[in-house]
């Protein structure tokens, strides 16, 4: 179970350990349920132990990566997710997983939750199948990056690197500047 457990009452809390503890050797399938959970409360409450550790001297502030800082997660020894499926058409989060879901494919349906089948479960698989999974990375090729000014609502495209965003421009009007977004699209 991922979530803030400490809201529910001492048996509830006593049962979902005891359910965690019977299957925690089973294999073959990883089945996470998140309750009173909220992925913001989640890295808060993340940052609030690792903070506690690294004031009683058992971390080293310097020692933090990103892996370490994903042990303090509800989710810590499961997976990132590689697809989410997102039912109703709604093109949002919803507060759900924010630190897992950095890589993770997206799919979008506007088929509703009840109604979700067998068969929009396979039209997700295989359109999952399709995709260049690249974790951020970009192989073999040069990435093509859009911009468009929030301003004067015009869009710029260039080469990453290129005047128009990354390495390439130090001027912070043009790599920093909070009226633009710029990203390979």
């Amino acid at each position: 179970m991922i979530g803030d457990r400490s809201r529910f009452a001492k048996d509830i809390i006593a049962g979902i350990n005891r359910l965690e503890n019977e299957t925690k050797d089973n294999t073959g399938l990883t089945f996470v349920i998140a309750v009173n959970y909220g992925g913001r409360d989640e890295i808060r409450r993340a940052a609030a132990k690792l903070a506690t550790d690294a004031a009683r001297g058992a971390l080293d502030p310097d020692a933090v990566t990103e892996d370490v800082f994903a042990s303090y997660l509800d989710t810590a020894g499961i997976p990132d997710p590689d697809l989410l499926i997102r039912t109703s058409g709604e093109l949002r989060l919803s507060n759900y997983l924010l630190w897992q879901l950095a890589y993770t494919e997206l799919y979008v349906t506007d088929c509703l939750w009840p109604d979700f089948s067998q068969e929009e479960l396979e039209k997700a698989i295989l359109q999952y199948n399709k995709r260049d999974r690249r974790f951020g990375g970009v192989v073999g090729k040069e990435t093509e990056v859009h911009v468009y000014h929030t301003t004067d609502k015009r869009n710029y495209t260039g080469a990453s690197g290129s005047p128009f965003c990354g390495k390439g421009r130090t001027d912070p009007v043009w790599s920093h500047s909070p009226y633009f977004t710029c990203g390979p699209f």
